[in-house]
């Protein structure tokens, strides 16, 4: 199946089983549409839109997002190794069950986006929006979660062993529900995690 032409508007189509490896798609929305299993290793998309999508199983090895929007989709099953975003919203995306590793985010949004369960061990995601992320027992030891905004999200049962939270806004995080084990943290962080506890922080006079 060919690739869709610059400025098309896709709706409610299929998409099983395509094979776009190495292929350029730039300007195209998709929305409703189904990518069963299709394979997209290196295939460079630019401008697009995507819009409560279903790439179930599908291959983006090597793949190459910019400014693009990902959002209320769902990647079951998908593999995502190699794969790089760039200046590009993945609002409220489904990664359950996905293949992550390896996976690169720059200036992107992950806000709302659910990743339960999910292996994202090691990731840099340094710098990342992520609020109320549901990232409920989700692997993310060692990763760099560095100035990243996880107001509101959802840790709990996650394991942070070694990850690097520092500089990252944590409002609003129930901390008492996370295995803060080997955890990097700031001061700031420290005290927020104290007062989830129920500590009462004493200013010194």
């Amino acid at each position: 199946m060919e690739v869709p032409e610059p400025g098309a508007e896709v709706v409610d189509e299929q998409f099983d089983r395509a094979d776009w490896d190495g292929l350029d798609l730039a300007g195209v929305t998709f929305r409703r549409c189904h990518f069963l299993e299709a394979s997209m290793v290196e295939l460079r998309v630019e401008r697009c839109v995507f819009e409560e999508c279903t790439l179930t199983g599908v291959r983006l090895n090597a793949a190459q997002f910019t400014d693009t929007a990902l959002r209320s989709s769902t990647l079951s099953k998908a593999v995502l190794f190699g794969t790089s975003f760039h200046s590009c919203s993945l609002l409220g995306t489904s990664f359950v069950g996905a293949d992550v590793r390896g996976m690169r985010l720059s200036d992107t949004d992950l806000s709302y986006a659910i990743l339960r369960g999910v292996d994202a061990a090691k990731l840099d995601l340094s710098g990342t929006r992520m609020r109320e992320i549901d990232a409920t027992d989700a692997d993310l030891r060692g990763t760099d979660l560095r100035g990243c905004d996880l107001s509101y999200a959802r840790l709990q049962g996650a394991n942070l062993a070694g990850a690097d939270l520092r500089g990252a806004t944590v409002e609003a995080i129930n901390w008492t529900t996370v295995d803060l084990t080997g955890v990097q943290i700031d001061m700031a962080q420290a005290l927020a995690v104290a007062m989830s506890y129920g500590a009462v922080i004493d200013s010194p006079q």
